[in-house]
């Protein structure tokens, strides 16, 4: 048989075998071939590191959201939301009641966290909890975390999200993955990647500033 012939048909069946391979295998290998970079907050607060090629939106002292990061390819195609030093009055009142020691706010994540989600939730269209509220499963920069997977409405388009949630001294540190919901599993990986290299700058320095300065006490 003439080479150019062989070399023909081993093409046609090359890409007749690649159109059968599904589409979140193709996405998981351009995943772990797409380089990542690292943001720090300019207010010295948080970093956290990011697809090479996602678009980054950093707010203004007017807006709620610290950091927007989002896929150039659509917004169904994965963003994050992070807002941090977010303080309420509830919170106050749980600090006072238990305790601001860090090991002690960890174990009453359970009771502020659901008051959260139900303000969180009636600020969208057609909410709904896909799972159980967990505090076991994820951490932010190692502080225990509450998690949950739910569903709503943008524009008519039906869209997932994954909240990450946890409370530093007197402050809420709020991470949110959403996708598309035909592709929220697939991309899920990348906001777990991105949640954990999250890294707390400012609660950190304040802890060791503290130390320093009661050592100095002595």
């Amino acid at each position: 048989m003439n080479i150019t012939i062989i070399i023909q048909v081993f093409a046609i069946v090359t890409i007749l075998a690649i159109a059968t391979i599904p589409f979140n295998i193709f996405q998981t290998f351009a995943q772990k071939l797409e380089t990542w970079k690292e943001y720090v907050d300019p207010q010295g607060e948080f970093s956290i590191q990011y697809p090479s090629s996602w678009d980054l939106k950093p707010s203004n002292r007017f807006e709620a959201t610290d950091l927007m990061m989002y896929s150039p390819s659509g917004s169904e195609n994965g963003y994050v939301l992070i807002q941090y030093n977010i303080f309420s009055e509830e919170i106050g009142n749980v600090l006072d009641k238990y305790g601001g020691d860090q090991s002690d706010i960890e174990e009453y994540l359970d009771i502020v966290f659901p008051s959260f989600l139900k303000g969180f939730s009636e600020s969208m269209d057609n909410f709904n909890q896909v799972e159980r509220i967990d505090y076991n499963k994820y951490k932010i920069n190692g502080y225990k975390a509450a998690s949950v997977i739910f569903s709503f409405e943008i524009q008519g388009l039906d869209v997932a999200g994954w909240l990450v949630w946890t409370l530093l001294g007197s402050n809420m540190f709020v991470f949110e993955f959403v996708a598309s919901t035909d592709k929220f599993e697939s991309l899920l990986p990348i906001g777990e990647r991105m949640l954990n290299s999250i890294k707390i700058l400012d609660y950190q320095n304040s802890l060791v500033n503290e130390d320093d300065e009661n050592d100095g006490d002595e």
